[in-house]
């Protein structure tokens, strides 16, 4: 792990993410039993097949890249000839799980973010991708159900820091300057700023909070999460000043 790492404020424990992992797993294969053919809006030119078949494949990819060591060249990214694609979302989604428990979270493990190289960071980072495409799937086949508030906050600090700032800055992404943007929920703020082309955000709770932000995205956390993903509507938080400046930043960080 690099030295500049930070442990995030937000950081669950592997149980809580193993266990919304597998129950949004299920969540998706039980809708995914129906019209695989819907479109889903939020992912332009997907149906929801191609949510489903995407979602195991990297449960799949994750599991390779752990036993191998290293970015996988080659994994199985669809089920089998005659297996049906909700029952290899289940198997891919149980092996992922399986694969983290073996190791636990503090071995180290080669990931795409550089300064965590443990399996911690894809216990996290998987509960989060499916936390996402669950909604994806929903949108379309049923109700939203809301993510739980504990993996909502650290989705909303794993989008902002991870994607945002640490993944335009790795891929050497030059932003226009914003206007300084507020995240806050759960009790917690991030502050999101442009400096010299990047961007920088800072953790704060909202008691603690000096913030110079002229505009604000508030709301409940799974409805903050979804929102910064793109996958809630506007009214579903509280917007203030320029926050879709934030948004355009982060589809950029998340294509």
């Amino acid at each position: 792990m690099s030295e500049t790492y930070v442990t995030p404020p937000t950081l669950l424990p592997p149980e809580p993410y193993t266990a919304t992992l597998l129950a949004d797993a299920e969540r998706m294969a039980a809708l995914g039993r129906g019209d695989l053919d819907r479109p889903v809006p939020s992912c332009p030119g997907w149906d929801v097949r191609d949510v489903l078949r995407h979602t195991g494949s990297v449960f799949k990819n994750k599991t390779e890249w752990m036993r191998v060591g290293h970015r996988p060249g080659k994994w199985e990214d669809s089920p089998p000839d005659g297996t049906d694609l909700a029952d290899w979302l289940l198997e891919a989604a149980h092996e992922v799980v399986a694969e983290m428990n073996l190791r636990g979270a503090p071995t180290a493990t080669h990931t795409w973010y550089e300064p965590d190289q443990t399996v911690g960071f894809w216990y996290r980072r998987m509960a989060l991708e499916v936390a996402v495409h669950r909604a994806d799937v929903e949108l379309v086949l049923g109700d939203v159900t809301p993510v739980p508030d504990d993996l909502a906050i650290d989705g909303a600090d794993e989008v902002l820091v991870v994607f945002l700032a640490w993944g335009l800055e790795a891929d050497g992404e030059q932003v226009q300057p914003i206007d300084p943007v507020a995240v806050r929920t759960g009790g917690r703020e991030w502050l999101i700023r442009t400096d010299d082309g990047r961007v920088a955000v800072d953790r704060s709770t909202v008691a603690d909070s000096d913030s110079s932000a002229t505009s604000t995205v508030e709301g409940s956390p799974s409805e903050v999460f979804l929102w910064l993903w793109g996958r809630a509507a506007d009214d579903a938080v509280r917007l203030a000043g320029k926050p879709h400046e934030l948004r355009e930043l982060l589809v950029r960080a998340t294509q």
